[in-house]
Formats: C-alpha cells, structure tokens, sequence
C-alpha cells in the first residue's frame, strides 16, 4: 500500500514539473538507458539491441531538439536582444532626447568647426556664398548624419537575427522622427537669421 501511494506521489511530483524540467528528466533516463544497451553491446552484439540503441539515440536528439525550442520559446524580447543594441539605444535615445540633442548637436557641430577653422575661413574669405552655407548646414548637422550612417551600417551589415533587425529600424525610425523635430527647431532658432542665401 505504502509503495503505491509512493508511486501516485511520484506522479503527481512528474505532473507539476515545467516542460523543461520533463524533457531534462525524460534525458537523464535515455542517457541511463542508451548507458545499459552500450554496456550490453560490448558483452553481444544483435540485430535487436543495435536497432534499440540507434531507436534511443534518435530519441535522444529529439528530446535535446525540444529543449532548445522550449529554452527559445521562454525567453523575453528582452533576453534575445544582444546587450551592445541595448547599449545602442540608449546611447541613441541620449543623442536624440529632445531637450539634450540640442546642447550636444551644438558642441559637436563647435568641436568640428574649431577641427576645421582653418578651412571654414578660407572658404568664408575666398569661396562661395553657397559653398560657406553649405559647410555651416553640414556642420550643425553633422553629429545625427554620421549617427544615421552608422546606425544604417550596423543594420545593413551586423546583425543576422531578425528579431534583433526590427528593433535596429524601430531605433532608425525614432531616430527619424526626432531629428526631424530636432533639424526644423535648430532651422528656425540658429540658421534662419545667420545664413545669406536665406536673407
């Protein structure tokens, strides 16, 4: 009596186990089983032990198939992100925060042109109009075009998972949206007045 309801108490113990924890139990007990054929086989080999030994064998890679699916199936959006996109898109969501981006498109747009000063005077002096404005436009736009071109280089090229590809154009297409705020705000508040083939 007591042995059956030890084995109903097992059962119920097997019933309340995740999938996983099944497949890792069902795997432990072929691997015992494939371990006894393989001990068998060393003392006499037949037609019948080597076909159950290769029927076990199949088994086995099935079950550790299944694993992977479940170990795949349970983890979050989050888990299948690689932590350098996760790292990206904050880096990204700094860059392009409304009230930040400006200060920091400024002092990029300042460090490119005190790299550059030389060459922005002898255009200022000597060239273009339009060739000057031009060179001022690029430079205050300069930090999100470089960001854009490398944001697209890592899409086009980096990443192969496609879950990891979706969040890449999400992060391109917000990156969008807030240049596009950023790029009409800094129009109107720095280049509208200061530059002559507007006036």
């Amino acid at each position: 009596m007591e042995e059956k309801e030890l084995l109903e108490e097992v059962e119920l113990n097997v019933e309340e186990l995740s999938d996983l924890e099944k497949i890792e139990l069902e795997l432990q007990e072929v691997e015992v089983l494939i371990d006894q054929l393989d001990m068998k086989l060393a003392v006499e080999s037949n037609e019948e032990l080597l076909s159950e030994f290769a029927d076990l064998k199949a088994k086995y890679k099935e079950l550790l198939k299944e694993r992977k699916q479940i170990i795949k199936d349970s983890k979050s959006n989050l888990d299948k992100l690689p932590l350098w996109i996760i790292i990206f898109a904050v880096v990204q969501f700094i860059i392009f925060f409304p009230v930040g981006s400006y200060y920091l498109w400024m002092a990029f747009a300042n460090f490119i042109i005190d790299s550059f000063s030389d060459a922005l005077n002898v255009v200022a002096t000597e060239g273009s109009n339009f060739l000057f404005n031009a060179m001022v436009v690029l430079t205050i736009y300069s930090l999100p075009l470089v960001n854009f071109f490398v944001t697209w280089t890592i899409y086009v090229n980096y990443n192969r998972q496609e879950y990891a590809k979706k969040v890449l154009k999400w992060i391109w297409i917000i990156q969008s949206i807030l240049t596009l705020g950023m790029v009409i705000y800094l129009y109107f508040t720095v280049l509208h007045g200061n530059l002559t083939w507007l006036k």
